[in-house]
């Protein structure tokens, strides 16, 4: 009877140290700044429809894409990676044309 505890305390164990390596990693911490941006990019579109304007056009999206780069950079995660992250965050939910790429934001004075 004993063993069978043992068994799925040692998976317990298991899944719950997994489960902190992800959220500790690079990858996990990428994964978890893309969702504290999504209300960000959420709010963008419905300003971006209010003011009737095409996606992109409004201010708030090179400043939600600036926010969200330098959230991703913070994670130390690799470049490659980072971007195959967030193009398929950005697809999954619908934010594509709201995202700004760095060569065509606004250059701050």
């Amino acid at each position: 009877m004993f063993r069978g505890r043992g068994v799925s305390v040692s998976f317990g164990v298991g899944v719950l140290f997994s489960a902190l390596v992800m959220g500790c990693s690079p990858e996990g911490k990428a994964k978890r700044a893309l969702e504290t941006y999504e209300t960000v990019f959420r709010t963008c579109k419905e300003q971006t429809e209010r003011e009737k304007m095409q996606p992109g056009e409004h201010r708030c999206a090179s400043i939600a894409s600036s926010a969200i780069d330098l959230g991703l950079e913070q994670t130390k995660l690799e470049e490659p990676r980072r971007t195959e992250l967030l193009n398929g965050w950005l697809e999954k939910k619908k934010f594509v044309e709201y995202y700004v790429p760095r060569d065509k934001r606004p250059v701050e004075k």
